[in-house]
């Protein structure tokens, strides 16, 4: 029986190639293994407001010092359950400001049409990880150490590669460390 001890900042993917179907020649079953960062450790970057973000913004930062007043743990609530949670805390953090006289303004700075999704790479990852095999009588082998290549991960993590790829078919999507074994084994070669 086998066991996972650590998995932060990655998650596995395994999957076992027959003999018959793999193209090295080998006459043995192989164990793929593909890691994959963890969603908590890849950066993002605060997309720019929009402005129906902004107005709902406004809006709930106005009821904080009408009569009644909102509660500002209310206002944060109605405004999250419009945008979000984390966005919600973002855009608080980034565009509620102090007016001046003793109340809260919303900043408009940097108000966008719409709200592009950006990644900035990973986060967190080592330049080597250790691939171990623990076996049944509690050995533990040293399969393999893999050698990231962090630039290459960041650089497949680029979206705006799927929005007009020039040199590829119709129907046919850029090659990444997730779609393609292959190039999952370029920003990973093994040592």
């Amino acid at each position: 029986m086998s066991s996972v001890e650590v998995l932060a900042p990655v998650r596995l993917e395994t999957r076992f190639v027959p003999p018959d179907l793999r193209d090295d020649g080998v006459n043995e079953w192989m164990l793929r293994l593909r890691v994959y960062p963890d969603e908590f450790s890849i950066r993002r970057s605060l997309a720019p407001p929009t402005s129906d973000e902004l107005d709902r913004l406004t809006e709930v930062v106005a009821r904080m010092f009408a009569v009644p007043a909102l509660p500002e743990a209310d206002a944060f609530a109605s405004f999250s359950s419009a945008v979000g949670a984390g966005r919600a805390h973002g855009l608080w953090r980034a565009h509620v400001v102090p007016d001046g006289a003793g109340g809260l303004t919303v900043d408009r700075t940097g108000e966008a049409d719409h709200v592009p999704f950006s990644v900035h790479g990973p986060a967190g990852l080592p330049d080597r990880l250790q691939v171990w095999l623990i076996h049944a009588d509690g050995t533990r082998q040293l399969a393999a150490t893999l050698m990231l290549d962090l630039v290459a991960i960041g650089d497949d993590l680029d979206l705006a590669q799927f929005d007009d790829p020039p040199t590829l078919a119709a129907g046919q999507l850029p090659e990444t460390w997730w779609l393609s074994y292959r190039r999952a084994v370029e920003v990973g070669r093994t040592r």
